[in-house]
């Protein structure tokens, strides 16, 4: 906290999954190892999200925004039942034009329409399971961090001062 006002910050996906709650790490670890299991698909981490792809053929893309996980797929949002996944076409956004299929993960429920739709997505693709002794099973998941931890990782970065409204007071760092 700051003489005028409190920091804001930007969050990383790393960061966002590492103070995530168990059930949303628990999914994103059952959603990444069900796409690490076919051939020849990669994954890759940036700032906002993490990509899977077969050659440089963009098959998925996992975000986490709040208490939600999105898988996003490279599936024809038209061909498939809202009803019954309740996703959304996020291909008006540039980000996700190559995954267009936004499915949030935030039940049992949803997470098994995701495995389902994550095989359909490969089968498109043209990859195959790989055998059960070559699959990689856990250790997807990157230990819970403080804030203080992020911020020293340069995985939360201070982007500004969110100044004080008049008449505002702000509780104390670790005030009751």
């Amino acid at each position: 906290e700051t003489l005028f006002g409190r920091f804001r910050f930007r969050w990383s996906f790393l960061a966002r999954l590492s103070q995530a709650s168990d059930a949303t790490r628990g999914y994103y670890a059952a959603v990444k190892e069900a796409l690490l299991s076919y051939r020849k698909i990669g994954a890759r981490i940036s700032w906002n999200y993490e990509t899977f792809t077969y050659g440089r053929r963009r098959c998925a893309r996992i975000a986490v925004h709040g208490k939600t996980l999105f898988l996003y797929l490279a599936l024809p949002p038209a061909d498939y039942d809202r009803n019954r996944y309740h996703f959304t076409d996020a291909s008006d956004v540039s980000a996700y034009r190559d995954v267009p299929l936004r499915l949030p993960i935030r039940s049992a429920r949803a997470l098994k329409y995701a495995l389902e739709l994550i095989g359909e997505v490969m089968n498109r693709v043209g990859t195959t399971l790989l055998p059960e002794e070559k699959r990689r099973h856990g250790g997807f998941l990157p230990p819970f961090r403080t804030l203080r931890e992020l911020i020293a990782d340069r995985l939360v970065r201070q982007t500004g001062v969110q100044h004080q409204p008049k008449g505002v007071i702000f509780p104390a760092e670790g005030a009751q």
